[in-house]
This record gives structure tokens, C-alpha cells and sequence, in this order.
């Protein structure tokens, strides 16, 4: 397990400090809203661009990609995406990485650490690459693994008090046991 700490300094003690959890959004599956995964990068890239008194840091939470192989027991192709048919057994997964890292270049500054999930796991296990790791490294961020303790040291800037935040950040899974054999 990693165990990443981060300082965040405010520039006043009335700037409001969010934190945003990114995950689940299963990218090259039909049924994904890329449409509201990419609204909410704008909306974290506009609140932390405004002068407007907040900062947005965010968490890559697992499952950003579907990774469903073509060699998994659960594949059917009729899940992909259209766009992304064209790529079935012929680097599926690196395509999708690039695409997410390009949409989430822009808020990459405010990340603090990337996890895997589930459906990331399926692809190392039956291709060998790890997406989530492809993507930490595109955007130059903390690879978090399957889970990892979290330390927040928060000041505002030109005091001396430091609030420190500690916990534990893990994908989770609502999949069977059996479900990745």
C-alpha cells in the first residue's frame, strides 16, 4: 500500500478547499457519460482558473477506464463503444489511457494520487499493462495502486497552524469473488 502526503497551502483562511473522487466512469463502455466526465474536469479546471475564492484538488478513484479484455470470461462486444471497436484486440487499452490522460491534462496539477479498480486489475491480469499506471505516468502524478494511506497538511499561507488530514483511500468493488477468475 503507497502512502502519499501532500501540502496544500491556502492563500487565505477564507478560501474554500474541495476535494472531488473521479472514478467509475468505465470510458469505452456504451453506456458511459463522457460527456459529464468531461464537464466535470471543465468545472474543476474553471473553479481553480476564477479568482473566485475555492480550490479544487481531485482523486482518481479506479474504473476511469471499463478494461474489460477480449480474453475475460465478461467481454462482449457489444459494450464497446463504437469509436473504440476499431481497436478490439489491437490496443484497446493504451487508446483509451491516451484519451483519458489527454482529457484530464488539464486538471493534473490538482491531482493527489490516482488509484486502480477492478476493471483495471482485469486488464493487468489478462494483457499484461496496467492503464492506470500508463495514465499516472502521461500526466505525471502519483500512481496510487489498488489503495493507499492519504496525508493532507493544510495551512494558509503566512500562518504558522497546519490542519493535517489522514485516511485511507480504496477503490472498492461491488464485483463477486469470482468475478476476475
Amino acid at each position: 500500500m503507497e502512502l502519499v502526503s501532500h501540502d496544500i497551502v491556502l492563500p487565505t483562511e477564507n478560501t474554500r478547499l474541495y476535494f472531488h473522487f473521479i472514478g467509475d466512469v468505465h470510458y469505452e463502455a456504451v453506456g458511459a457519460d463522457i460527456a459529464r466526465f468531461r464537464r466535470d474536469i471543465a468545472r474543476i479546471k474553471r473553479a481553480n482558473d476564477e479568482d473566485n475564492g475555492e480550490i479544487h484538488y481531485w482523486f482518481g478513484i479506479g474504473d476511469i477506464n471499463n478494461g474489460i479484455s477480449t480474453k475475460d470470461r465478461r467481454f462482449d462486444a457489444t459494450a464497446v463503444s463504437d469509436y473504440y471497436k476499431q481497436f478490439l484486440g489491437n490496443d484497446l487499452h493504451r487508446q483509451v489511457s491516451k484519451a483519458i490522460a489527454r482529457d484530464l491534462e488539464p486538471i493534473a496539477a490538482y491531482c493527489l494520487g490516482y488509484l486502480r479498480g477492478n476493471h483495471e486489475d482485469a486488464v493487468i491480469k489478462y494483457t499484461e499493462y496496467d492503464p492506470a499506471a500508463d495514465i499516472t505516468e502521461r500526466l505525471n502524478v502519483n500512481y496510487l495502486g489498488y489503495s493507499a494511506g492519504i496525508r493532507l497538511r493544510i495551512k494558509i499561507e503566512g500562518q504558522k497552524q497546519t490542519t493535517v488530514l489522514t485516511g485511507y483511500i480504496h477503490h472498492g468493488t461491488g464485483a463477486s469473488p469470482d468475478s476476475l477468475t
